[in-house]
């Protein structure tokens, strides 16, 4: 996952630098292969996403149980719904904007639940 991660951040690093490319490049060449960087690391990031069917999004939630609430990570939720890590992505309630254009499409999403029931 901190590949996965890794990956990510040199894709939005390169994503903000592309921001002033008109001042920052001179020739169409040095321009060229950054945009085939970003494309071989957008490609990379999507192979390493192949297999996946879960994302599980950590959050806030009131426990039926004791009224409190509770912050459920999204480690936490694989386990609470006995899953393979290798199947799921993990999203925290403070990062969401890491997954930015990131396409989920055919996966399920899971989140904490109030009725503390985590069956698939």
């Amino acid at each position: 996952m901190e590949e996965i991660e890794s990956l990510k951040e040199e894709i939005r690093d390169l994503t903000k630098y592309l921001s002033g490319v008109p001042e920052k490049f001179g020739t169409h060449g040095e321009f060229s292969d950054v945009l085939d960087t970003l494309k071989r690391l957008q490609e990379e990031l999507n192979e390493r996403m192949a297999g996946k069917k879960y994302v599980c999004c950590g959050g806030y939630v009131v426990s039926n149980v004791d009224g409190d609430e509770h912050y459920i990570s999204a480690f936490r939720l694989v386990r609470l719904y006995n899953l393979n890590p290798r199947e799921c992505i993990l999203i925290d309630h403070n990062d969401p904007h890491n997954f930015l254009g990131q396409d989920f499409t055919g996966l399920t999403f899971l989140y904490p639940r109030r009725d503390g029931n985590y069956t698939l």
